[in-house]
This record gives structure tokens, sequence and C-alpha cells, in this order.
């Protein structure tokens, strides 16, 4: 983290070849170094020798100009040039951009010219971060801008949109208003103990005012994962059912090796489809048995651990050899710790009996294996029957997400941190106070629950959580 004001410059377009490229630069001497770049025309007029030395930008409007280098005056690339005064820029501070062509090697020699100029190489994330230490926007609006570039589909972009705008912001800001109203009427009680009447609220206040809404961003954290990383569908069976073929229809491509070998698929194989919204993230995985493998071995003890990482399990039988039911009796167990087990979210299970092209076809039976509120899904990987019905029962056993969520902030894993605990300490103050636990031990509680919310907006933040936070960021952003 930089101490003292420095100008700093870099690339804010992605790498690689485009239509167009800039470069960003932020800081006290951000004009002065554009302007040694810069140059409103090549060839001397009257009154005008082409250096911009005498010219004088206004702000918020794009000049045609050239970018010539300083050091030999040798021509880099025809430009727009951008001045965008303080504090009425994206950091607060004197901010310019020169827009190039996007060939990564104009924007280099452009770049580098503006450095040999006086200005600094940006870290990761510097120019949000100085909006951020500058006032412009708090620490959850700095942290939308990273999703809203990362966002990969709408729901995800309308939550980070409307954190943009500050709606996590603005939530959390009024439940830390409330609890500063009882924060301060509880140490005044300390101080003035003789002159205050009975407290103003109760535990019940406590509870709706302040633990209700806290705990109801908590669970819109757990959607967040939903929407934002999509549902997690883990493909499970013994080797040789198809369960290879069955991913590549439905992703509607080859993304893995199909063989009549069993055991081809030794390690996790990741794809993706969209359906309703949300994405579903398919993981095509080792045949479950047993082997002697040491390499298949491996890749079944992951088969195991995707099964319990995921929010659907399809798992697939084959129509035509009645042992693939054994994967029933393999997974029993693992699905019985599953939903009985400590887990916000229980894995919905879709069957796929396969092969049902084949004349041996039957509705299979398993007396360790009964899927709540489903029967299987005929299908045949082969000829693609049944695939469209497969793909119904996958996006309807997606788990459910409150549709409003996709286009309401959205609190991520720091700021759910920082909630569970202002909630705890907020549970241990009302049943402290319940309890007749003294005022200044109380004070405690209240102090952590402002202190976590405090953290949350950015108020009081450490310089490691920042660093963390900005890391995430690119360089020129």
């Amino acid at each position: 983290m930089r101490t003292t004001p420095t100008t700093i410059a870099a690339i804010a377009t992605p790498p690689g070849s485009g239509g167009i490229g800039i470069i960003r630069i932020s800081g006290p001497n951000a004009l002065a170094a554009c302007l040694a770049v810069f140059r409103r025309h090549l060839e001397s007029t009257p009154g005008n020798d082409g250096r911009t030395s005498v010219f004088s930008p206004a702000s918020h409007r794009l000049y045609h100009g050239f970018a010539v280098s300083p050091k030999t005056g040798l021509l880099l690339d025809e430009v727009l040039f951008c001045y965008m005064r303080a504090p009425r820029s994206y950091t607060r501070e004197d901010v310019a951009e020169i827009h190039c062509h996007g060939g990564p090697a104009a924007l280099h020699q452009v770049l580098e010219a503006v450095l040999a100029a006086g200005a600094a190489p940006a870290d990761p994330g510097e120019f949000t971060r100085r909006a951020f230490l500058n006032g412009r926007i708090d620490l959850p609006r700095a942290e939308a801008v990273i999703d809203i570039i990362q966002a990969d589909h709408d729901a995800f972009l309308n939550a980070a949109a409307d954190q943009l705008r500050g709606g996590l912001s603005h939530e959390v800001a009024e439940i830390r208003q409330r609890l500063l109203g009882i924060k301060a009427e509880a140490e005044a009680r300390i101080d003035f103990p003789d002159d205050m009447d009975e407290a103003q609220w109760a535990a019940a206040d406590i509870h709706k005012d302040l633990i209700v809404p806290i705990e109801a961003l908590i669970r819109d954290h757990e959607e967040r994962r939903l929407i934002r990383d999509g549902v997690r569908v883990a493909i499970i069976g013994m080797p040789n059912v198809g369960k290879s073929s069955i991913m590549n229809r439905l992703l509607r491509q080859e993304r893995s090796i199909v063989t009549p070998v069993p055991g081809t698929t030794r390690d996790v194989v990741d794809g993706e489809f969209r359906a309703r919204g949300l994405i579903l993230r398919v993981s095509d995985t080792a045949g479950i048995r047993d082997t002697e493998d040491p390499v298949e071995k491996i890749g079944v003890e992951r088969s195991r651990q995707a099964a319990m990482d995921a929010d659907i399990l399809l798992v697939v039988t084959d129509a035509g050899d009645p042992s693939s039911l054994s994967i029933c009796s393999e997974l029993s167990s693992d699905l019985h710790e599953r939903q009985t087990g400590a887990s916000s979210r229980k894995p919905r299970i879709v069957w796929a009996h396969n092969k049902s092209d084949l004349p041996s076809a039957a509705t299979p039976a398993h007396p360790d294996f009964q899927p709540p509120d489903a029967s299987p899904v005929f299908v045949s990987a082969k000829t693609g029957d049944g695939m469209d019905a497969l793909s119904a029962a996958l996006t309807d056993a997606a788990p459910s997400v409150n549709p409003g969520s996709g286009h309401r902030a959205i609190p991520n894993l720091r700021h759910a941190r920082c909630l569970r605990t202002a909630r705890n300490a907020l549970l241990r103050f009302r049943d402290g106070e319940a309890g007749g636990i003294p005022p200044d031990i109380l004070m405690i509680d209240l102090r952590e629950a402002d202190d976590a919310l405090a953290s949350l907006l950015g108020i009081s933040v450490a310089d490691d959580v920042l660093d963390h936070i900005f890391s995430r960021f690119c360089i020129g952003k």
C-alpha cells in the first residue's frame, strides 16, 4: 500500500488485441504525465508547434490527437485523450485516459512513455482502492466492481449491480444505526446509572430489529453461491453405464472421452449448461467400483467427494445390466449421511436409467435406494431419447432461489463472516441481559457487533483485509 499520493498508470483493458485499448492515469500529476505524451498536431502550424504545453484541456471532453515518445519524438499511435478533473472522477483524483488502438505493442509503448514521464505502475485494484479510500464508494460497493467484471450471467450481474448501487450498504447501515442507538443507551446506563429510566429496548426488539434482519442477510449469502457459482451436479454410477455419454448430451458437446473400456474416466471432468437463469455445473466422475489400480482408486475417491459436495446427484444405471444397481448400495450410506447431517442444503437425487433403447430395458428397483419424490428417467445417451426429460428433471431438482435474489445485493463470504460475528454477539447480549449480566460486561458484545458491521461497511477495516480484497482485481481497475 502506498503511503504518499503517487500518480499511477496502467492498461485498463483486457490483454490481447482489440479495437480499442485504454491507458488510465490517476493522481496529482496525471495531466502532466499525459501531456508529455499527447500531441494535438503532428506538424507545426502558426502559433502551435504540435506540443501540448500550451494546451489546457477542459474536463470530461475527448480530444483527438497523437501519442508521441517524449524521448525520441517518434509517433506511437493515433489516439483520443480525456481528462477528468478531481473530484469528478472514478478515484476522486485527477484522472486522464489515452484511448489507443488495441494492439499490445502500441499499448505497451504508450504506457512506457507515460511511466517515463513520472507515473508509477498501478497495483491490482489500485484505482478502485483509491475510489474507496477517497470516499467515493464504500467497501461493499468497491467489492461489487469485481463482481460485475466477473459476472457471466444475468442473475449474478443484477445482484452485483444492486450492490454497486448501495443496496447492501443501505441495509447494513440501517441495522448498524439501530444498534448504535442501543449501544449509546447502554453506555449511558453505565456512566449515569442513577439518572437513567428503565431501558428503552426489550429483548424482543433486539431480536426483531437487529437479529432477524442480520439472519436474513446471512441466508441471502447461501443463495449467492447458487447465483454466482451455479448448481453443482455430480454424475455418479458404476463403470461403463454411460455417464460420460450423458454428460456430453447434456452439454451438447464432446466434453468427456467415451470408450467401451470400463474405467476410461479417472478424474472429475467439469462442464456447464444454463437453464432458468441458473448455471448447472456438471461433473462427470470416475465409475465407482473396487479396484487395485492406484490411479483409478484416486478417481473413485474423488467421485465420492463430488457426490458429497453436490447439490444434485445424477445417479446413472444401466438398463441392460442389473448389476449396475449396486451403485445404490455403494451410495446409500453416503446419501444417508448427507440427508441427516448438518448441511444447510440437502442433495436432490435424479435417477437416469440409461440404455433404454435396449430390448432388455426394464423399470429398476432396489431396496437400498429410493430417491425421494423421484422415479427413474429412462434415457438413451446413444440415441438422445429421454434427454429433454432428463434436463427438465435436473432443473426441477435445482435448489430454489428467491426470485428477487437476482435483483438485490447478496452478501459475499467476507460479509457473511462479519454478519455472523455481529449476530452471535447480539445473541449473547440478548441472552445475557435477560440473565442479569452486568451492563459493563454486556457492552463487550455490543461493541463486537458494532465492530463487525463497521468492518463490513469499510468504516474500520484492517489494511491486510483491503489488500486481500483488492488483490482479486485486475491491474487497471
